[in-house]
């Protein structure tokens, strides 16, 4: 439900949770979209990332969606297409094909973990598969109880902002409004 500032003329037009006892494929994409959906890595940060993601850690229970990080050497690819051996595991869903949206309200429930060497993110990325742009809902390093929120455009800098969570391990409610001249965070 959208924040009360923001009034009541809203129509939903995704509500995709996380049901049963595996990822609905047909809703949710384990790897980029540019990439093998059998596994993958962000090879535009691969000074930074360290994990080969792989379907095998997004996990489904409790009507939840568990992504499941784990240091374990895992053979993947270099951004060439040659072998490569990762250090570390995990996982990654996007909606990319499946709902592509621009401007409007988006809202995610989640836990996010903190121990040292995990980044977690919750972001936008462009339809086109081209970067920049990107907007970053919720970026989080290691143990923090600070979380980033980003906004990279195509032709302007880098817009930051930092918020601080008492609790970011329990359930929490990420937002974000965007429209045509504002990006506002919740």
């Amino acid at each position: 439900m959208p924040p009360s500032s923001l009034g009541t003329d809203w129509k939903l037009t995704f509500n995709a949770g996380f049901s049963g006892s595996k990822l609905n494929t047909s809703e949710w994409g384990t790897c980029y979209p540019w990439e093998s959906q059998s596994g993958c890595a962000n090879y535009g940060n691969s000074n930074l990332e360290y994990q080969w993601y792989m379907p095998s850690q997004d996990q489904v229970k409790d009507d939840a969606l568990h992504i499941v990080a784990q240091q374990e050497p895992t053979p993947g690819l270099s951004g060439g297409g040659g072998p490569q051996e990762y250090s570390f595991r995990s996982g990654m869903v996007t909606t990319y094909p499946s709902y592509q949206f621009q401007y409007g309200y988006l809202q995610v429930v989640a836990r996010v973990p903190t121990a040292k060497g995990l980044w977690s993110a919750l972001w936008l990325a462009a339809a086109n598969k081209q970067w920049p742009p990107e907007i970053d809902i919720l970026e989080h390093w290691d143990t923090a109880n600070q979380f980033w929120q980003y906004y990279h455009p195509a032709n302007a800098p880098r817009e930051r902002q930092e918020d601080t969570a008492t609790n970011l391990s329990g359930w929490n409610t990420f937002g974000l409004y965007w429209n045509q001249s504002e990006i506002v965070w919740y």
